[in-house]
């Protein structure tokens, strides 16, 4: 596993604990994984593992798992319904991310003066 800054594992420990929080304070009893938690997003019928930085799956759908999907990346595939990905896009002029953080600032930016 690759080594990431500590800023960015602060933030990623951070958020997954707040979902961690969320899920028991209002009784989901889902599941909340971290960067190493792979899911197969099975992408175009082919087989995709990723792994969020921070992912929450529900109870209805984690319920429903067999001991493949839950120990292996066989069987059906399954995905979570929330994911994170956290990226230092300061750093990364040419990041995938930049567009979606312009959007966002420029949203935040309408309903602060609206």
């Amino acid at each position: 596993m690759p080594q990431v800054p500590i800023a960015r594992e602060t933030v990623v420990l951070e958020i997954g604990r707040q979902l961690g929080n969320w899920n028991i304070e209002t009784h989901q009893n889902g599941r909340v994984t971290l960067f190493q938690g792979g899911f197969d997003f099975n992408v175009g019928g082919a087989r995709t593992i990723l792994a969020p930085d921070v992912a929450f799956t529900p109870s209805q759908t984690t319920r429903g798992l067999d001991a493949l999907q839950n120990w292996t990346f066989q069987g059906q595939p399954f995905t979570p319904i929330f994911v994170v990905e956290v990226n230092f896009i300061k750093l990364k002029h040419n990041s995938k991310y930049l567009t979606i953080d312009l959007e966002m600032n420029s949203l935040h930016r309408e309903q602060l003066w609206s």
